[in-house]
Formats: structure tokens, C-alpha cells, sequence
């Protein structure tokens, strides 16, 4: 298995709350190697914020994919 090297890397954190007083979800987010960080309400806004980080074609075409699996659900 091929390892990518470790700047190539990028861990976050994400904490998802339910709101209930306005009933819907909201999250947090934290890019560990940067400690950049946001608050969300959509899941596009949380992955506009993660393809910040990410600036290869290989990536942004995973990012595509993740995107894609959410709405087909």
C-alpha cells in the first residue's frame, strides 16, 4: 500500500450538533494542521471549507465523489 507523504496530508475534526430549537443540524469543523477552523450549516459549505485545503486534481476529484455520495442519499 502506497502511503501518501505527510504533506500531502490533511486531518479534520467535525462535531455535528442537532439544533433543536431550529430544527435542523449544524457542525463545526477544524483543519488539525492549519487549527483554521468554521462553523456550518450545510454540508457544502463544510466541504467548500475542506477543498481549501486541497489543491491537486486527485483531490478535488475525490472531493466530487464524496459530494455525490451525500446526494444520492
Amino acid at each position: 500500500m502506497d502511503f501518501l507523504p505527510k504533506e500531502n496530508l490533511s486531518s479534520f475534526v467535525i462535531r455535528l450538533w442537532n439544533d433543536e430549537d431550529r430544527q435542523h443540524w449544524r457542525g463545526h469543523i477544524t483543519h488539525i494542521q492549519s487549527r483554521q477552523e468554521t462553523y456550518f450549516l450545510t454540508f457544502d459549505q463544510m466541504v467548500n471549507f475542506i477543498s481549501g485545503f486541497f489543491k491537486t486534481p486527485e483531490t478535488k476529484k475525490l472531493l466530487r465523489v464524496i459530494t455525490n455520495i451525500d446526494s444520492t442519499s
